[in-house]
């Protein structure tokens, strides 16, 4: 057959099942091809395509015949210039593969389910799809064993699988809106309730590893194995067997830590626990129970440590522990304090730390602390019935001047003036003591002198 209209070319196309149902403007805006024409709908398709144009801009002219070269021009136009080839395409503009309707878009590897773009189920028309890939057993749904048990209709929306997966129970699945899992095997992101809405615990997040599951709004599970984000916004970075479950709690990483409080973190270490809100534990059972509270275990035992009140710091280091307030250039410590078992504190009091060195007066010392009032007194607050005896930052700081302000007193400080005034008390007795001795020399020799002349008395009496 050597000659083709136009109106039989457009056939043609649908014979050969390349026209897609479209619900174009009426005939492309054709004015020879009526609306009711029953190729209306493959006549816009072509057109929209670049493949047949019409005569003119306004005319498809419909009854004119189609050459050899023209019907080549279009079938070239229609397999190829639209077609996605092996090797690749030039379209001129964004490639767009893909369904207009509500089905979904599966990619295959070696005849298997690599990846799904998915519709969302139940949703309205524009909703954000799921994207799937992985194994074919990884689903972006809630998991209703009976259509009866979801009680609510929200879809899930905005899912993403990026793969990972196994047969079975042992795929990735997302059970609330924009949830991802990254990869792994047996993940969750989503509480997979059925009687709650799709999004309850949207925003869910695990990037890997298996067994682990985002199960609250916004939660993250970062890796590892068995590891549970319950709380809002809460975090597991990794390990294993790791559970936070407080609102914005926090677990590393490390093995079978529980941040239970509201705003507690957990680094890593094993077997530790922050239930108080806005505790911290860290190191090998180190437990923060009240809130607040901070707590450190070292190795050096299996027994746990605990918070015994709010707001406290308990930390166990039993090869000593060290406080570096200042570096050198290196990064070593100059300035610091250190206690270890059976030792007080010790801090630094290197002479190279030090400059303008100036001899005190212990004895003008002594006479400044005579003269400093020292209560007996109580604080206030907490401990208010603890008595202790000291002086008062004000009369310190005006007595001797050291220190930043008058409200504190730098143990050093006091340390010094201490010594500086027994300094000063040492010359002062010794100087009275040298002056004793003499005036005691003085009375011995008068003594002395008096003792012999009652001798000679004596004699004198005797001899009459």
């Amino acid at each position: 057959m050597r000659w083709f209209t136009l109106r039989r070319l457009a056939a043609l196309a649908i014979a050969t099942g390349s026209v897609a149902t479209l619900h174009a403007a009426p005939c492309a805006g054709f004015t020879d091809v009526e609306d009711s024409d029953a190729f209306c709908t493959s006549i816009a398709w072509m057109k929209n395509r670049a493949i047949t144009l019409g005569c003119t801009a306004t005319l498809y002219c419909l009854g004119d015949f189609v050459r050899r070269d023209q019907m080549a021009a279009f079938m070239y136009r229609l397999g190829f210039q639209n077609a996605f080839l092996q090797g690749g395409n030039a379209f001129g503009a964004t490639a767009v593969a893909g369904t207009l309707d509500n089905h979904a878009v599966h990619v295959r590897v070696n005849g298997a389910t690599a990846q799904r773009w998915l519709p969302a189920a139940n949703a309205e028309s524009g909703a954000v799809p799921n994207v799937v890939a992985g194994h074919e057993d990884n689903a972006a749904a809630r998991n209703c064993a009976l259509p009866i048990l979801c009680v609510s209709t929200e879809p899930v929306v905005g899912a993403v699988i990026a793969g990972g997966g196994a047969v079975g129970a042992e795929g990735n699945r997302v059970t609330d809106s924009f949830g991802t899992v990254s990869g792994g095997r047996e993940n969750l992101a989503g509480d997979d309730d059925a009687q709650g809405a799709g999004s309850d615990a949207g925003y869910a997040t695990v990037g890997g590893g298996r067994w682990n599951a985002a199960t609250a709004i916004f939660a993250t599970v970062g890796g590892g194995g068995s590891n549970r984000a319950e709380g809002s916004t809460s975090t597991v970075g990794g390990g294993t067997l790791n559970v936070a479950s407080g609102l914005r709690s926090t677990v590393g990483g490390g093995s079978s830590n529980v941040a239970e409080g509201s705003y507690a973190t957990i680094p890593g270490g094993n077997a530790n626990r922050a239930d108080g809100d806005f505790s911290f534990a860290a190191g090998g059972g180190a437990h923060a129970l009240h809130d607040g509270s901070f707590v450190f275990a070292d190795a050096s035992t299996f027994a746990n440590l605990a918070s015994t009140a709010a707001h406290s710091f308990r930390v166990r280091a039993t090869g000593g522990v060290q406080f570096v307030t200042g570096v050198n250039g290196s990064g070593s410590p100059t300035w610091s304090c250190t206690t270890s078992a059976g030792n007080g504190w010790t801090c630094s009091s290197d002479r190279a730390l030090k400059q303008d060195l100036v001899a005190l007066d212990g004895e003008a010392v002594l006479d400044r602390l005579a003269a400093m009032p020292v209560y007996a007194w109580h604080p206030k607050g907490a401990n208010a019935h603890v008595r202790h005896f000291g002086p008062m930052a004000q009369d310190f700081h005006a007595a001797f001047g050291l220190g930043d302000d008058d409200t504190m007193i730098g143990m050093q400080d006091a340390d010094g003036v201490a010594l500086a005034a027994i300094q000063g008390l040492d010359r002062r007795l010794r100087a009275e003591v040298a002056a004793l001795r003499e005036r005691t020399h003085r009375l011995e020799d008068a003594l002395a002198a008096l003792l012999m002349e009652v001798r000679a008395l004596r004699g004198n009496v005797a001899a009459r």
